[in-house]
C-alpha cells in the first residue's frame, strides 16, 4: 500500500503514507512521527480513525486503532467520493469550451485585469507586512511577492497605449524576469 493520509498528534499534524493496514492497526511512514504511547488521529479525506502509536523507529511507526476499520473505504480514492460533483463541473467546463471564445482579449480588459491583480497583491502584502512575526518568519516569501507585484507593474506598462511607457515596461520586465528566475531557482 502507498496511501497518503494526515496523522494528527498533540504536537501537530504531519503528512504520512499508510504502508499497510489491518482492521485494527496500520503501518505508517513519514518524515515526522510521534513517539510510542502518543494518542493520534489518522485522517484521509473524510475518513477518521483514532488510536495510539505502539512503536516508532526509522521513519516508520505502528498504530493500534481504537475501532475496526473498513479497509476498502480507506483504499478508495477520496476524490471518487464526490464523483457526481466532479462530473457536473466537467460538463459545465465542456459547455463553456464549446461556446465561441473571443479571438483576443481587448487591451483595456487586459490592463484592467493586470491592475486588479496588482491591487490584490498590494492588499495581501500590506496585510502580511503589518504583522511583525509574519514579516520576520516569511521575509523571503514577501520579497517574492514584491517581485511579482513589480512584474505586474512592468506588464501593465508593457501594454500601455503610450509607446515610451511600453518600451520602459518591456525593459523593466526583462530585468524582473531574471530576478524572478533567480528567486525560483533558490526556492527549488
Amino acid at each position: 500500500m502507498f496511501i497518503a493520509a494526515v496523522l494528527h498528534a498533540p504536537g501537530g499534524a504531519n503528512a504520512v503514507r499508510i504502508r499497510n493496514m489491518s482492521r485494527g492497526g496500520a503501518l505508517l511512514d513519514g518524515p515526522v512521527l510521534p513517539p510510542a504511547g502518543t494518542a493520534v488521529t489518522l485522517m484521509r479525506g473524510g475518513l477518521r480513525a483514532t488510536g495510539e502509536i505502539v512503536w516508532s523507529a526509522g521513519g516508520r511507526c505502528g498504530v493500534r486503532l481504537d475501532a475496526s476499520l473498513a479497509i476498502p473505504e480507506w483504499m478508495a480514492n477520496p476524490a471518487h467520493q464526490h464523483q457526481g460533483l466532479v462530473d457536473k463541473m466537467v460538463a459545465d467546463i465542456k459547455s463553456e469550451l464549446a461556446a465561441p471564445a473571443p479571438l483576443a482579449l481587448p487591451a483595456a480588459d487586459l490592463r484592467g485585469d493586470i491592475a486588479r491583480l496588482r491591487a490584490l497583491l498590494d492588499v495581501m502584502s500590506d496585510d502580511l507586512t503589518g504583522e511583525p512575526d509574519t514579516l520576520a518568519r516569511h521575509a523571503t516569501s514577501l520579497q517574492h511577492l514584491d517581485i511579482a507585484g513589480q512584474m505586474l507593474d512592468a506588464l501593465l506598462a508593457a501594454v500601455d497605449p503610450d509607446f515610451e511607457r511600453r518600451r520602459l515596461g518591456f525593459h523593466r520586465l526583462d530585468s524582473l524576469r531574471r530576478s524572478g528566475d533567480a528567486a525560483l531557482k533558490r526556492a527549488a
